[in-house]
């Protein structure tokens, strides 16, 4: 028997699986075509199958949209990693997407799509991968309402807060000098990244000065100009000048300042929208209003914040999601019936927060810094949360044109630190700069790998069932 491979190199599939490190065989015939042209058919709402079963095999999938305004969302379900394309009926790429998914598969979508037939194509991320794989199409249909709501919410307004001193010599003839000092603590309304400005009004009338600041519980350091600093709930900041007192610079004024630029509180806003005629999707959601949430203060205890919308009309679903400073409001309905009735009422609309303690979030693993890509200098650095440092550690893997594992596969395992955070030498051996991806994977620390290859085309199922999270990153090429 000849593995299709054999298109190009004509080996007998014995003598084949001699030289490579994996040897994976699946069916010489093709499931899926590899054309818009031949396209294989599926329905909206449906879980359909298929196999990635040689180098550079893809699968083509259409799609036909009946009507025009659906939603329709793509995704896939493997232990291999995929990517995916969505396309429009001349076979031009709308979307594509890698690693959205879950565990390194693709995800497209929720994207609005006009009456017509669109095509889906699947296939591996590496040219020699395999495997088989789920393909998820899921579309809702559209329809429209109005509604009348109320909603509150905070501004903040960029304002700069001053701290300073002025002192001046005595006149002549005595020309002897004086000296003052000045603090200031702004605190905060939530965590922001603000600027300080400091400097005195000239080196020659000050015969001595400092200008220093100290954020939340740190040190107290010197600023000569400008800087920027993440502060979490205040600022410190001190300012001390000396005049000088020779005959250059009798009576002279030494001035010494730091300015601190911050978001404030500005006011209290509400907002009526009423008759706005809008469209949302079934058994989906639709943005009411962005509200922006102060962070409340950790600490520094490792918890999650999560937030609760209510309102009095039992017909609405209300359901809050953090996006980068915001907190966004979705409402959504299950039939026409109740969107008609209960969105147009969100009478008692309000949000709320608490704090929710570690223990009781899902696990998680983030990439937070990665070298970049030909670089052989750096360590890859990543953080975990809700795991116990102690009884957990990570394994990394990076992708050149197989896997494998970092920073060696006879020492897998990365410690994870007390404060959640751990790092790896991705670059042990030649090539590794050169790595597309990586991937991270939390296993127990009594973790065993025990693999007789030190590539794969896929992640080890070892690996994957033992992991309770997992992150990837995708490097640019382009240097």
């Amino acid at each position: 028997m000849l593995m299709k491979i054999t298109k190009w190199i004509a080996i007998p599939l014995s003598i084949a699986c001699m030289f490579f490190t994996m040897c994976i065989v699946y069916a010489d015939q093709d499931d899926h075509a590899n054309t818009c042209v031949e396209a294989t058919p599926v329905d909206i709402n449906s879980t359909n199958f298929g196999i990635i079963g040689t180098a550079g095999d893809h699968d083509v999938f259409r799609i036909d949209i009946p009507a025009p305004g659906a939603s329709l969302t793509i995704s896939t379900k493997s232990k291999t990693d995929l990517f995916g394309v969505l396309k429009d009926s001349n076979c031009n790429v709308l979307a594509e997407n890698d690693d959205s998914g879950e565990l390194f598969n693709f995800k497209i979508g929720p994207q609005i799509l006009n009456e017509g037939s669109y095509y889906i194509l699947v296939r591996h991320y590496s040219n020699f991968g395999q495997g088989d794989y789920e393909l998820h199409v899921k579309s809702d249909p559209v329809i429209d309402f109005t509604y009348s709501t109320k909603v509150s919410w905070t501004e903040y307004k960029q304002t700069t807060r001053t701290v300073e001193t002025s002192c001046r010599g005595t006149k002549w003839p005595e020309c002897s000098s004086r000296n003052c000092r000045a603090n200031g603590i702004i605190e905060l309304p939530f965590e922001q990244e603000i600027t300080l400005n400091a400097g005195q009004n000239s080196d020659r009338r000050c015969k001595d000065k400092k200008k220093q600041y100290k954020v939340d519980d740190g040190e107290m350091l010197d600023i000569n100009g400008s800087t920027t600093v993440n502060v979490k709930q205040k600022v410190e900041m001190h300012v001390y000048g000396e005049t000088c007192h020779n005959w250059d610079c009798c009576h002279e004024k030494c001035h010494v300042w730091i300015n601190a630029t911050i978001l404030e509180k500005s006011a209290d806003q509400e907002d009526v929208q009423e008759n706005l005629k809008e469209s949302i999707q079934i058994n989906s959601v639709k943005v009411i209003k962005r509200i922006p949430v102060p962070k409340p203060l950790q600490n520094g205890v490792n918890k999650n914040l999560s937030y609760e919308a209510t309102t009095q009309n039992p017909n609405v679903k209300l359901e809050c999601r953090e996006e980068n400073d915001y907190i966004v409001i979705y409402a959504s309905a299950t039939t026409k019936k109740s969107a008609i009735a209960g969105l147009s009422d969100l009478s008692g609309l309000s949000v709320a927060s608490n704090v929710m303690a570690t223990n009781a979030m899902k696990p998680s693993i983030n990439i937070i810094s990665y070298p970049d890509y030909g670089n052989r200098l750096k360590n890859l650095h990543g953080v975990v949360q809700n795991v116990a440092s102690s009884e957990y550690s990570v394994i990394v893997m990076i992708f050149t044109s197989m896997w494998k594992v970092k920073p060696y596969q006879s020492n897998p395992l990365t410690p994870i630190r007390e404060d959640g955070s751990w790092s790896c030498d991705i670059t042990t051996n030649s090539g590794d700069h050169l790595a597309a991806k990586i991937a991270a994977f939390v296993v127990p620390s009594d973790f065993q790998l025990e693999l007789n290859e030190e590539t794969f085309r896929n992640f080890p199922e070892e690996i994957v069932d033992a992991s309770i999270a997992n992150a990837i990153v995708s490097r640019s090429t382009d240097k």
